[in-house]
C-alpha cells in the first residue's frame, strides 16, 4: 500500500467520521429543540396562556351544596 492510497483512504475515514459528527450534532440540538418547546408549552398553559379545553361529562346524579356562580362552577 502506497502513502498516496494511504493518505485517501485517511482522508475518506475522516470525511466519514466529520459526517457523522455533524449528524449527531444536529440531531442533539433537535431534541434539544423539541425539549425546549414542550417545556414552553406547559409553562404557557399553566400560566393560561394556551388553553386547556376539557369536557367533562357526570354520568351519576350528583347533589351540589353551596352557591353556583354563572359559569355553573362550583
Amino acid at each position: 500500500m502506497g502513502n498516496d492510497e494511504f493518505s485517501k483512504s485517511a482522508g475518506f475515514i475522516s470525511k466519514t467520521i466529520s459526517k457523522a459528527a455533524k449528524i449527531k450534532e444536529v440531531s442533539i440540538k433537535s431534541i434539544l429543540l423539541a425539549i425546549t418547546i414542550g417545556i414552553w408549552i406547559l409553562v404557557l398553559q399553566n400560566l393560561g396562556i394556551i388553553p386547556i379545553n376539557q369536557n367533562v361529562r357526570v354520568t351519576n346524579e350528583v347533589e351540589i351544596e353551596g352557591d353556583v356562580d354563572v359559569n355553573n362552577t362550583v
